[in-house]
């Protein structure tokens, strides 16, 4: 058996296990997670000419409120029934880790909380609010259904200030293939106006057997996509909306109910960590914070000149979900919570691979 990245000709055969193995549309729901330009991020095991698993990833990078990182989606891992059980995606998600240090990626997110990943070293974390609710609020303007103004919602995008680096042919193509139709549920599209002018856009996941409406992304100015979250439910026949806002986002100070702490829903695993460090590091530096990270074979943090050696789990804990060591004294914790958790957006969104 030959563990290696596909090559252009295997393309489809990759594509065609993902089909097999996870649901009909996935070569139109991930289009540049399997693209031939990402060939080198596609891991294969092949056995004589037949692909029989895969562990995909797409790179791109993450304006935080930490600085920018560059970030590994790994997705649509999968396996042939005959071939589970061998150890075949441990060793391809190895190849995909080197792979990724080669290309100086701070830290992944892996669509799956299976066994596997937690082997890998990933954790299911990060700091997420869940708010499920009957929305009241009237619209402020104008709702309308998309009908192909991709140049305003790529504005609006654009003024996120934590969000997924995307240029204007990436935010077509995820735009195109995140929202292509599932059997079980579509995901429609309003843009709100306010006196003509585009203010917000929303992206919605609406399952036909769910009387609850998923927001998947939205973008742009907070009382707006608050305010018309009544109106989509209305038009689709649902009872409740669901959204997932990320902890610094200014979106929950407009929410009228208590949000629900959860993760990321999907797992973790810091890659690079002298370069993700030294974003943080950076941070701290810019802002007089006395808190410094070092990686030495061991996660070491300096807080207040008291030095603190963390297992990776903790490590990704605090810094994803900004779970303190409960033994650091009251102003250790206060300080380093001036870092972390580190904000990212809702992994769930157009990005999802």
């Amino acid at each position: 058996m030959e563990l290696r990245n596909a090559k252009n000709q295997e393309n489809k055969q990759v594509q065609d296990l993902a089909v097999k193995v996870f649901k009909p549309n996935m070569r139109e729901q991930f289009i540049r997670l399997f693209h031939e330009q990402n060939n080198e991020r596609i891991m294969i095991a092949k056995d004589q000419d037949e692909v029989v698993a895969a562990v995909n990833h797409y790179t791109t990078e993450i304006i935080s409120n930490r600085g920018l990182f560059r970030v590994s989606s790994i997705g649509a891992v999968c396996t042939l029934d005959a071939y589970r059980g061998q150890g075949i995606s441990t060793r391809l998600l190895a190849l995909t880790e080197a792979k990724m240090l080669q290309d100086h990626v701070d830290f992944c997110i892996i669509s799956g909380r299976r066994g596997i990943y937690q082997r890998f070293g990933a954790r299911d974390v990060g700091a997420i609010y869940r708010y499920q609710y009957v929305p009241k609020e009237k619209t402020i303007g104008e709702l309308r259904p998309y009908q192909g103004e991709e140049d305003i919602m790529y504005k609006l995008y654009q003024t996120e200030p934590i969000r997924y680096i995307r240029d204007r042919e990436e935010f077509h193509d995820l735009l195109i293939a995140q929202t292509y139709p599932d059997s079980y549920q579509d995901y429609p599209i309003y843009i709100i106006y306010h006196e003509g002018i585009p203010q917000a856009y929303v992206i919605a996941i609406d399952h036909h057997e769910k009387n609850v409406l998923q927001i998947k992304e939205y973008a742009g100015h907070r009382s707006s996509i608050v305010s018309c979250l009544l109106e989509i439910c209305q038009k689709h026949q649902k009872n409740q909306v669901e959204i997932m806002i990320p902890k610094h986002d200014s979106l929950r100070h407009h929410m009228s109910v208590r949000g629900q702490k959860m993760t990321q829903q999907a797992t973790l695993k810091i890659i690079d960590k002298p370069s993700f460090f030294a974003t943080l590091n950076a941070y701290a530096k810019k802002h007089h914070f006395n808190i410094e990270w070092l990686y030495e074979q061991e996660n070491v943090l300096i807080l207040n000149n008291q030095r603190y050696t963390l297992s990776d789990s903790d490590l990704l804990a605090l810094v994803f979900s900004g779970q303190v060591n409960p033994s650091w004294t009251a102003e250790e914790k206060k300080l380093i919570r001036k870092v972390v958790p580190v904000g990212l957006p809702w992994s769930h969104n157009l990005n999802y691979q």
